[in-house]
């Protein structure tokens, strides 16, 4: 895909795609740049109500400054509000997000290892200790999608870094990377980051990395690769009975209690300057940590 083509809307929906588009996500995912407005309801709203809703937001006027909300949020907001019957508050969310262009390099200080290679029984036993068995199993044996791993560079027998495909559809990918704090510095998260994007680049996906405001060194390896900062951060909304991880957006973590501890969907918004929504009458905002806890990006 002609990335050059994509401006900064263009891109956000696609990474909304990415992480909403197969699977029961937020209640609202808003996005907006200097090009324009877009949004992604969830199923919990009546479907007249989403479509009207979504309509509207499409057609908002764009921002002039892309760190700026929506005059239009409130509206929103009390619209969804009345639609849900449940209080719906707006936070700021973390952590920027790239697209990985599609010449990246990076020099690999240790041997390498891809999903692709004929014989991966050395690393059968060299789980980090992150994954469960099953997962790491599965994730050799092809079914959690595309990898990349220093083989050489071991803490004891355990692999010390990988990045893999923790979210992809048809157009797009994105990247979890993650690399054993002792071993941080050396490259072995930009050299696998590098790698796993040449693994994927024959499918023609945009290719997206993501972190926390608060991950420095993550932050660092998208200096490295010299990564389009597409957006600046990522909300994540935690709940008694449920994690949803977001990586575009800017702000701060929140956990939701439910009423009474009854299961109710998490409601979220996120943009270039992102924000979430909550359906929350206790609201107990952290520090992101930028992590995802399924996919242990970091």
């Amino acid at each position: 895909m002609d990335l050059s083509t994509l401006n900064d809307l263009q891109l956000l929906e696609i990474e909304m795609d990415l992480l909403w588009g197969a699977q029961a996500g937020p209640e609202l995912v808003l996005a907006y740049v200097r090009e324009g407005v877009r949004a992604r309801l969830g199923t919990h709203a009546p479907p007249e109500f989403a479509r009207a809703l979504a309509a509207e937001i499409d057609g908002a006027q764009p921002v002039v400054d892309s760190n700026t909300l929506p005059p239009q949020v409130e509206r929103w907001r009390i619209l969804l509000e009345d639609a849900l019957g449940a209080a719906v508050r707006l936070a700021p969310g973390s952590g920027p997000s790239y697209v990985i262009h599609p010449d990246v390099t990076f020099g690999a200080t240790a041997e390498l290892v891809r999903s692709d290679a004929n014989d991966l029984a050395a690393l059968r036993a060299a789980n980090p200790g992150n994954w469960g068995a099953d997962e790491w199993r599965l994730l050799l044996d092809g079914h959690l999608g595309p990898w990349v791993m220093p083989g050489t560079a071991r803490h004891g027998e355990r692999i010390v870094s990988i990045c893999h495909t923790s979210a992809s559809y048809a157009r797009a990918a994105e990247a979890g990377v993650w690399t054993h704090p002792e071993f941080r510095g050396h490259g072995h998260a930009a050299a696998t980051t590098a790698e796993w994007a040449a693994l994927l680049r024959p499918g023609d996906r945009v290719l997206f990395y993501t972190t926390s405001r608060t991950n420095r060194a993550s932050q660092r390896v998208a200096a490295r690769l010299d990564l389009y900062r597409v957006a600046e951060g990522a909300p994540t909304a935690r709940t008694e009975t449920s994690i949803c991880e977001i990586q575009v957006g800017r702000g701060r973590q929140h956990q939701w209690r439910p009423p009474g501890s009854r299961k109710q969907p998490p409601v979220e918004a996120y943009s270039r300057a992102a924000w979430n929504a909550s359906m929350s009458p206790q609201v107990d905002y952290r520090q992101s940590i930028g992590q995802k806890a399924l996919n242990r990006c970091s």
